[in-house]
């Protein structure tokens, strides 16, 4: 059974403690399971999470704005049937919709 040892509470857990990284090299997090959530659960955290993602949209407003545009664009070119599909059935949802309110 292989190991790894925890960054933060230092303790060695085998690998099914760790959540999945593909950018470190053992393509596993440095922190346990247990020791992420720990951290993600105080108050102070989720405050810290919430006010960093708002700066971080406001400073990128435009940048995030761009890249979901050229995202979609590129999913709708790969995927032209279930787009389709999925317009279809808005557009029929919304066509009984309309007729329920004229009624």
């Amino acid at each position: 059974m292989k190991t790894k040892k925890c960054s933060r509470c230092g303790k060695v857990k085998p690998l099914s403690e760790f959540h999945k990284h593909c950018r470190n090299p053992d393509g596993l997090k440095y922190a346990c399971k247990e020791c992420i959530r720990a951290a993600r659960q105080t108050p102070e955290a989720k405050l810290i999470d919430a006010a960093n993602s708002r700066k971080w949209r406001a400073a990128n407003r435009e940048k995030n704005r761009e890249f979901m545009r050229s995202y979609m664009r590129e999913y709708r070119r790969k995927n032209k049937e279930k787009c389709a599909e999925i317009a279809r059935r808005y557009y029929l949802k919304t066509k009984k919709e309309r007729e329920a309110k004229e009624a």
